[in-house]
C-alpha cells in the first residue's frame, strides 16, 4: 500500500527585513517557520542558519524586548494575534520565558545594559582591549555560542566585556541575545572548552594545526610590533594572517626537521622572513642550521645551531622573543658577511639593544 503525503504549503518571514517566501514540501523542513517560536522549540542554531539561508542581504537592525511582539507571530510581521494567541510579551508578564534575539547593539544600549552588571567576575582590561582591536579592524563576527545573557529581572549575566568594548569603541555591532536566563545557571556560564586556533585550522584542513597556529600568532605579533604579547590574536586574526601569508605554512613544515632545536614557531616565522628577503639564501641558512657540518668555527649558522642546542639542555631556558632575536643576528651577520664569535642579545640593562631587523 502506498501513502501519499500531502504538501502543504507553510509561509515563513524574517522580523529582520520582512522577506517572506512559501516553502514546500514542509515534510522534509516540518518546523522551519521563521519565527523566534521555531527559535525557543529548535534551538538557536537552525533559527540563525535560516536568517542566513533566507535574506540575501541581512542587515540587523537594533531590537528591543518590545519587538517579541512581532517575533512572536507565525505569519506576516505585524499580524494580529488570532484568538488564543498572546504576544511573547504578554506571556513573559505571566512567566519568564527563554527568549532568544539577534540584535545590534550600540554604545547606549550597552551602557544601559552594564549598568545592571552586578553580578559578573572583575573586568579583563586585556579581553576588552582584544574585542576593540576586533571591532576597530572590522573583525567582529555575530557569534552564535557568545551570547548576551538576562535574568527576568534585567540583570546582565555575560557578556560585560563585549559590550564595553562597544561602548569604548562607539560603534555598534551584532549579538545574539538570551533574555530571562536563570541567575542560577552563571556558575556554568563561559566554562566550556572554546576553540582553539589549532582546533579551528583542523576544521578548515590544514596540518600541523597547532604549530602553523603558534607561528601565525608569532607573525601576528612581529607584524603588529608585539613581541611582548599584549594583544592575543583571535581565530579570525589567525586566518586572515594565514590568508595574507600563505608562505608560512611551507616554513612551518621546513622546520619540523630542526625539531630537535626547539621553538618551531620561532624558526618557522623566521624562515617564512628571511626567505621573503632570499628564498635558495633561507633554505640554506636552516639546512646548515639542520646539520652544522662544514661549517667555519664562527659560522653565524653554527654560533645559533650551537646557542640552540645549549638552550635546549638547559634548565633555565631563554624566552622565545630572546631565540627570535638572535636567530635574525645570526642572518643578518650572514647577509653582511661577518663572522660570528660571541651571538647575543642585550635584552635588558643599560646596554639594551632594539629588536633586531630583518635584512
Amino acid at each position: 500500500m502506498t501513502t501519499t503525503r500531502t504538501t502543504r504549503r507553510t509561509r515563513r518571514h524574517c522580523f529582520n527585513c520582512d522577506l517572506a517566501e512559501v516553502i514546500r514540501d514542509p515534510g522534509v523542513f516540518p518546523r522551519e517557520v521563521f519565527c523566534l517560536r521555531t527559535a525557543l522549540d529548535m534551538g538557536m542554531e537552525p533559527y540563525i542558519q535560516s536568517l542566513h539561508d533566507v535574506c540575501d542581504e541581512w542587515a540587523p537592525r537594533e531590537t528591543s524586548p518590545s519587538d517579541f511582539d512581532l517575533l512572536a507571530s507565525l505569519d506576516a510581521p505585524g499580524r494580529p494575534a488570532t484568538q488564543g494567541e498572546e504576544t511573547m510579551t504578554a506571556k513573559q508578564a505571566k512567566t519568564p520565558r527563554l527568549c532568544i534575539a539577534q540584535e545590534q547593539i550600540g554604545p547606549q544600549r550597552a551602557a544601559s545594559l552594564l549598568e545592571k552588571n552586578h553580578t559578573n567576575r572583575p573586568l579583563r582590561p586585556s579581553k576588552v582591549a582584544d574585542y576593540v582591536r576586533e571591532i576597530t579592524r572590522a573583525q567582529w563576527k555575530l557569534s552564535p555560542s557568545d551570547m548576551i545573557c538576562i535574568s527576568p529581572e534585567g540583570a546582565l549575566l555575560n557578556g560585560q566585556h563585549r559590550l564595553t568594548a562597544v561602548v569604548q569603541t562607539g560603534v555598534p555591532q551584532p549579538f545574539i541575545v538570551h533574555y530571562n536566563v536563570d541567575p542560577g545557571l552563571f556558575a556554568i556560564i563561559d566554562t566550556g572548552a572554546r576553540r582553539t586556533a589549532g582546533d579551528v585550522l583542523a576544521i578548515t584542513g590544514e596540518s600541523n594545526c597547532r604549530n602553523l597556529a603558534a607561528a601565525a600568532r608569532l607573525l601576528g605579533h612581529y607584524l603588529d610590533q608585539d613581541l611582548e604579547g599584549r594583544y592575543a590574536p583571535s581565530n579570525a586574526d589567525i586566518l586572515k594572517i594565514l590568508a595574507d601569508h600563505p608562505g608560512l605554512r611551507a616554513s612551518v613544515k621546513t622546520v619540523k626537521n630542526i625539531s630537535h632545536l626547539g621553538t618551531p614557531r620561532v624558526l618557522a616565522v623566521a624562515h617564512y622572513l628571511f626567505g621573503l628577503m632570499d628564498t635558495e639564501a633561507a633554505d640554506q641558512f636552516f639546512e646548515d642550521l639542520r646539520t652544522g657540518a662544514n661549517l667555519g668555527k664562527n659560522d653565524p649558522a653554527l654560533r645559533l645551531r650551537e646557542r640552540l642546542l645549549k638552550n635546549m639542555g638547559s634548565r633555565e631556558k631563554l624566552d622565545a622573543k630572546y631565540i627570535f632575536a638572535i636567530t635574525i643576528k645570526a642572518w643578518n651577520a650572514l647577509r653582511e658577511g661577518k663572522s660570528v664569535v660571541t651571538l647575543k642579545w642585550a635584552q635588558n640593562g643599560s646596554n639594551k639593544e632594539p629588536f633586531p631587523e630583518v635584512v
